[in-house]
């Protein structure tokens, strides 16, 4: 039976719409090799009326030299073109909500992201969880991680190969056991289960697919249920002639669920959960029987997990244990143990490991050590194949990376125990960068990043005039309004890191002296309330409160100019955004 395809009317919006009265009609889509021919209505007299056409007096008339199954192919190829527009203007549409919700709601809702293969819209993130999540660049970095997560069948190819190299008897048999039919109806499960939230891409590459930083609580509830469900029944069932059991050989697929639940939970700042699954792929890895198929891929988990754990640690502030567990990921990335066919590592995983390593230099003060690892970076962030193929995802992370580097040179120049050789040369060429970042489209949060940097240059630039006792006040002006339109573009954590002490700069070379107080002071009370009492910033902040309140007279103290100077320098590069932490002033 042919699908019913619409006729092309005035009236006519969708895809799908009810009969026309047109005598006969091509159909609206081109390239269809048949018409709807529809009888024309008959005239009727005063007493009657005309008959509205029914779906039986429509019927297909195939154009010469085209036959039913021709016209069934074309029909098909008609709607999934018309699904898969829709999937993808749903995807766009709900990313757009999952960036700029409403913090109003407190109902875990659909966000509209497509269910492949059903009707329905999978459950996803609420938007009332908007305001708990991590900010747009950490989310960017969680997609780019698992771009080439495989998907279960992938896994299954490669044991099934694997076990057909390695021969032997207890190979043999575990490879009947996952060709078994219990093994057969959990992988089933879970090949639904990833078509249902849509994890992995379906159409090969660009196509829509779900990362873990969009898979919502509810989502999360259901995988784990069901994730719940395969060990208990694979557990149950032995391999003849093997120590392992069907778990243990569906076990590499299990762990795929895992990552994107640790994922999902680590976007959504839940640290116990996130630790949680970690452990258990690690363990999982570890404790596997020897010469099984998870034995042998265990390095490659545990490279994962590592990488995982890494970021962890520096949501937590750990800066030492997340270079440490970043360079301990790289090394078992690039050493590719086991089979080579199960996960191969991807450049945008590779960047990642120097991302974290990057940043956790500049949390240490190291920032003369940072500039190498940014370089290592944008080697392995872009190649021009990557870019080609997702110019998306990889054109916004270089787009990360010009940012850092700028900030990180800007750190540099503010630091007052680095030697400048032309402070002012180096003072233009950062102007110049920063102004050229401005003048492009880029992420708000970039946008940010940068209106803070030349608010810092400005008002660095202003400290002499302020020192004379003639601040400009339209200068002041501008700096204040590019703050805060820089406060609009991020979230609470990274203002209180980024814009609150240059803020509080401004308002002391304002002159006011107890509206710049109360500003160094709610920044001190700010940086407490997210990072807690011994954050350096919590320090500076106090230093400078103190100093506008013992200052007198035209002429500002030497320590009053120094507390200013550090603020000014207090701005980290790039932010953090802390987990278990959710406090709104």
């Amino acid at each position: 039976r042919v699908p019913r395809i619409s006729t092309t009317t005035s009236s006519s919006t969708s895809g799908y719409d009810r009969p026309s009265r047109q005598r006969a009609t091509v159909s609206s889509v081109s390239g269809i090799p048949f018409a709807c021919n529809v009888p024309e209505p008959q005239h009727a007299s005063s007493s009657s009326t005309c008959p509205t056409p029914t779906a039986q007096h429509r019927r297909w008339v195939p154009r010469s030299g085209a036959d039913a199954a021709c016209a069934s192919r074309a029909a098909l190829c008609v709607q999934r073109a018309w699904r898969a527009s829709r999937v993808h203007s749903r995807l766009m549409s709900a990313k757009h909500v999952i960036g700029s919700a409403p913090t109003s709601s407190t109902d875990d809702t659909t966000s509209g992201l497509p269910t492949t293969g059903s009707s329905r819209f999978a459950p996803s993130v609420g938007l009332g969880e908007a305001s708990l999540m991590l900010g747009p660049a950490t989310s960017m970095w969680t997609e780019a991680i698992a771009y080439r997560q495989p998907s279960v069948d992938q896994v299954l190819r490669a044991h099934h190969r694997w076990l057909q190299q390695a021969g032997g008897r207890e190979a043999e048999a575990q490879l009947d056991a996952l060709l078994g039919p219990e093994a057969a109806r959990i992988v089933q499960a879970m090949m639904r289960i990833e078509r249902k939230f849509q994890l992995r891409m379906r159409s090969g590459e660009g196509s829509a697919w779900r990362p873990p930083c969009a898979v919502g609580a509810t989502a999360c509830s259901e995988i784990e249920g069901a994730l719940h469900e395969w060990r208990r029944c694979s557990l149950a069932v032995p391999v003849a002639e093997s120590s392992a059991s069907l778990e243990t050989l569906l076990r590499p697929c299990f762990c795929l669920f895992e990552f994107v639940l640790a994922g999902s939970w680590l976007h959504r700042r839940q640290p116990g959960e996130v630790g949680e699954l970690l452990s258990s792929v690690e363990e999982a890895g570890a404790d596997a029987p020897a010469g099984s198929y998870l034995s042998a891929v265990g390095p490659q988990l545990q490279a994962r997990v590592r990488l995982q754990q890494s970021r962890f640690a520096l949501l937590m502030q750990d800066f030492k244990g997340a270079m440490d567990l970043s360079r301990s990921a790289l090394v078992m990335l690039q050493d590719r143990k086991g089979p080579r066919d199960f996960w191969p590592p991807h450049c945008w995983e590779l960047a990642a490991c120097h991302h974290v390593v990057a940043i956790s230099l500049a949390g240490t003060g190291a920032l003369q050590k940072v500039q190498p690892v940014l370089s290592e970076l944008k080697q392995l962030l872009a190649p021009a194949a990557v870019l080609g193929a997702q110019p998306r995802l990889s054109a916004p992370m270089s787009e990360d990376l010009r940012v850092l580097k700028t900030e990180c040179a800007l750190a540099l120049y503010m630091h007052p125990k680095i030697e400048k050789w032309d402070a002012p040369a180096e003072w233009r060429q950062l102007s110049h960068d920063v102004h050229t970042l401005l003048s492009e489209p880029i992420q708000p949060h970039s946008r940010a990043s940068m209106l803070v940097a030349s608010a810092q240059l400005t008002l660095l630039q202003e400290l002499p005039w302020f020192v004379a006792g003639s601040a400009r006040a339209e200068t002041l002006d501008a700096v204040m309004a590019h703050l805060e339109e820089a406060r609009g573009e991020i979230q609470d954590e990274a203002a209180v890191q980024k814009v609150v002490p240059v803020h509080a700069a401004c308002q002391a070379m304002r002159g006011d002296v107890a509206v710049a107080v109360s500003s160094a002071q709610n920044w001190a009370a700010r940086t407490a309330a997210f990072f807690g009492e011994s954050h350096p910033s919590c320090e500076c902040a106090r230093r400078l409160a103190t100093q506008l309140e013992s200052s007198a007279g035209d002429t500002p103290p030497k320590a009053l100019q120094q507390a200013i100077r550090d603020a000014l320098a207090s701005p980290a590069v790039s932010w953090l955004e802390p987990l278990g932490r959710h406090t709104r002033l």
